[in-house]
């Protein structure tokens, strides 16, 4: 419960986004790459650390002060039910604040996109996709959709991770499956 919540952070969200396209980072690049100070990344990567999220890279730097830091896992994936916590009111606050954290994440990353977007050279102006489908499905066809699309995507990941290139740009996949709030009481 306590990782959960150390996740929820705007900033937390960030440093595991560059983590994720930057092999390691010491808190002075982080800040440098978030417009934070060193001081305020370190401590957001000691947290991050502590709940075992992250990891030291390597020794100190060059200046005997600063660790480069790495993610401890290729990919998180946090359950928003876990077996052990259905009566877990604490749980599932933190939980929920995880998920309203990294919905807002994501939200600005896209609102940040849709601003910049016609800066970008054609071939990724035309290489955006956003889907959006409304359907009626049963909780098991929900699961087995989200399982189906996250094989796909891990065969794409794989493949870009094969077969590396300077054309490469980090990007951003982000995919929900969830019930229509409108919808649900007409179904």
């Amino acid at each position: 419960m306590a990782a959960l919540r150390a996740l929820a952070h705007p900033t937390r969200l960030a440093i595991l986004d560059l983590l994720r396209t930057c092999d390691n980072l010491t808190a002075t690049r982080c800040g440098e790459l978030l417009g934070l100070s060193a001081k305020t990344c370190s401590y957001h990567l000691h947290v991050l650390a502590r709940h075992g999220l992250i990891e030291v890279a390597s020794e100190a730097g060059a200046n005997q002060r600063e660790h480069p830091w790495r993610r401890a896992f290729d990919e998180l994936q946090v359950p928003l039910t876990e077996p052990g916590n259905a009566g877990n009111q604490q749980w599932h606050d933190a939980a929920d604040g995880l998920l309203e954290a990294g919905l807002q994440h994501n939200y600005g990353l896209l609102l940040r996109a849709i601003g910049e977007r016609r800066s970008w050279p054609q071939q990724w102006q035309s290489a955006v996709t956003v889907h959006t489908r409304t359907a009626a499905m049963t909780a098991e066809q929900l699961r087995a959709w989200g399982l189906a699309v996250e094989r796909v995507t891990r065969e794409h990941l794989d493949e870009a991770a094969a077969h590396p290139s300077a054309e490469q740009r980090p990007v951003r996949l982000v995919l929900y499956g969830l019930p229509h709030a409108a919808l649900r009481s007409q179904a």
